[in-house]
């Protein structure tokens, strides 16, 4: 539960007892939130997936054209 916590999909509370002591109660966000969360998480993977591909094709041109400089 925790890592669904972590995570944004449900939400945790901590409620305590008349007698002494406390719980921890969960629930589940509602699903446009759900969506939107997804949505922003997927967008954010793309990015770094991009990121990571131009950084990988710079490299790689650097790497060539340094080749056929010798």
């Amino acid at each position: 539960m925790q890592k669904l916590v972590g995570l944004g999909i449900c939400a945790k509370e901590t409620k305590t007892l008349k007698e002494g002591g406390y719980y921890h109660a969960y629930s589940g966000i509602d699903i446009e939130s759900f969506k939107m969360e997804t949505e922003k998480r997927v967008k954010e993977l793309e990015d770094s997936f991009h990121r990571l591909l131009k950084k990988f094709e710079e490299d790689i041109g650097k790497v060539i054209s340094s080749f056929y400089q010798r």
